[in-house]
């Protein structure tokens, strides 16, 4: 694929395209597990990611599917989060915190 570079033309600008976050809600309840999670099935710092209600296992990695994290939780937490619809986290931290109960 060719790429063509051109200058860039000022009346070309449009205005600043606003957009909002998704709630973050649901998500803060979790803070001291998404911290731990983070680092022990992704191997991230959770300081270092924006996560919102809306956010995926899907939005931390690259592989072609959740199956190698859902074994690290099972693992981890013993707890099976397999059928969590789009490996949405704040179900998955939900299911983690009610088998601790």
């Amino acid at each position: 694929m060719r790429f063509q570079h051109r200058k860039f033309d000022q009346s070309e600008r449009k205005s600043p395209t606003k957009f909002e976050l998704a709630s973050t809600t649901e998500i803060d309840k979790f803070e001291s597990l998404a911290t731990d999670f983070f680092e022990k099935i992704l191997n991230m710092n959770r300081d270092d990611c924006l996560i919102t209600d809306e956010s995926s296992l899907w939005d931390f990695h690259g592989e072609i599917s959740n199956d190698l994290f859902y074994s690290k939780i099972l693992e981890v937490y013993r707890v099976n989060v397999s059928n969590v619809e789009r490996g949405n986290l704040v179900k998955i931290f939900q299911k983690i915190a009610q088998a601790k109960r």
